[in-house]
């Protein structure tokens, strides 16, 4: 692999871009020179240093690409558009709308693959409706790095269903001790009707060598050969689901909630290896986040800039069904103590609702992801946009607004940065 590439993939890891604190101290960033129409269900991917081949600047983005508000009218609006952001100095800037090369999608998930050092999208439906409801569900596979987005869907029969509300992450493990493997992991999504899907898929890079990036697909199928390598005394395969959250946790590959056939779920799965075998296996014995949950966002929060890494999943909101769905609680999870809430139980995790740290409203659909790392780790942040506030009739239930999370000093917690509540 080329040294370039090898050294933004090891950023990428970590999703760790290092810049000068600009504007420390301030609770909200300078005005930016455009601010996103309010939305749910978009995509949202950080980008670190020098990312796309330092085609956007220097400094760590966070880039989201479409969603949808269902209360427009004389129509419901599926989004078409790119932005970027550098929080808290730039702001929202943005890259295309209407964007060529893809169509406006909604519910549809990306992640930066610094292999490819592309931003990949998969799925997504091109017309409005509830993020598990799916009458036009996408089986393309596109990807950006600029201002560009490109068909990169393989020729090749074997490929995923059709799909929107999909889990889609970066996952970094040891075949042995002195051998990493970088993949880009798929499972779940809701199919055109909205049946869960139980499917998971690795995205490979044809050529990570160099040249223009090329794609293909491989299943890890619940089959006979997988029963065999995966022991059904030590692993499992996790029911089929739609709006998953899928992260990883500076270890393994972790996979929360959703919702199945009969319901929301909240079991917690690992990605794990078996030998030279990728295996599902229930992580069992730990608390989980109460109560059951689909439409929520979770990303990895890391600490460490070099080996064994170390941080913590963010999770926020979502919809569990029912006369009353909507949730704004906060959940973390690391490799040693599972899951546990933002309750106040330690310095580093204060979210009290009516306080200097009130968490963003209750909402589903949102978009959540490492912003960058202010001052060092783990002084970095997660940035959150927008989500579902309210009736789908209503356009003011789609929101506009721009939040981050931090663990430390100044503006610990939950502050919001753009078109904030009063």
């Amino acid at each position: 692999m080329p040294r370039r590439l090898a050294s933004v993939l090891l950023i990428t890891v970590l999703m760790v871009g290092i810049f000068a604190v600009v504007g420390a101290g301030a609770s909200r960033a300078d005005p930016p020179p455009a601010t996103p129409p309010g939305r749910c269900c978009q995509a949202i991917a950080f980008v670190p240093t020098g990312g796309f081949g330092g085609g956007l600047p220097t400094a760590p983005w966070t880039v989201m690409y479409g969603g949808q508000n269902e209360g427009t009218l004389p129509q419901p609006t599926v989004y078409n558009d790119t932005w970027a952001g550098i929080w808290p100095t730039t702001g929202w800037q943005l890259q295309c709308d209407p964007c060529t090369g893809i169509p406006g999608l909604r519910s549809t998930r990306m992640v930066y693959y610094p292999v490819s050092n592309q931003v990949v999208l998969y799925g997504g439906d091109t017309q409005a409706g509830a993020d598990d409801s799916s009458p036009n569900a996408h089986n393309i596979l596109y990807a950006f790095d600029e201002n560009l987005w490109t068909n990169k869907t393989p020729t090749t029969p074997d490929r995923p269903p059709a799909l929107e509300s999909v889990g889609i992450e970066f996952y970094p493990y040891y075949q042995t001790t002195s051998q990493r493997v970088d993949k880009v992991i798929m499972f779940g999504g809701n199919q055109n009707g909205g049946t869960p899907y139980g499917g998971t898929w690795n995205l490979v890079v044809d050529n990570p060598g160099g040249g223009t990036p090329s794609y293909h697909w491989e299943e890890i199928k619940n089959d006979t050969q997988y029963q065999t390598n995966c022991p059904s005394s030590s692993y499992g395969y996790p029911d089929p689901r739609g709006a998953p959250g899928l992260a990883f946790d500076g270890k393994e590959l972790v996979l929360f909630g959703g919702r199945g056939q009969f319901g929301t779920l909240n079991d917690t799965w690992y990605l794990v290896l078996n030998g030279t075998n990728l295996c599902w296996q229930r992580k069992l014995g730990v608390s989980r986040p109460d109560p059951d949950r689909a439409k929520f966002r979770m990303a990895f929060h890391p600490f460490t800039s070099t080996e064994p890494y170390s941080g913590e999943i963010v999770l926020f909101g979502g919809d569990r069904g029912g006369q009353t769905p909507l949730l704004n609680d906060t959940w973390f999870f690391t490799p040693t103590a599972g899951w546990f809430p933002c309750d106040n139980a330690d310095a580093n995790h204060p979210c009290t609702p009516g306080g200097t740290s009130s968490p963003p409203s209750k909402r589903c659909c949102v978009g959540l992801t490492f912003g960058d790392n202010l001052g060092g780790t783990p002084d970095g942040q997660m940035v959150l946009f927008g989500g579902q506030t309210g009736p789908s009739s209503d356009s003011g239930s789609f929101n506009g607004e721009t939040w981050r999370w931090r663990r430390s000093l100044p503006n610990q917690g939950w502050s919001c940065l753009v078109t904030c509540p009063p």
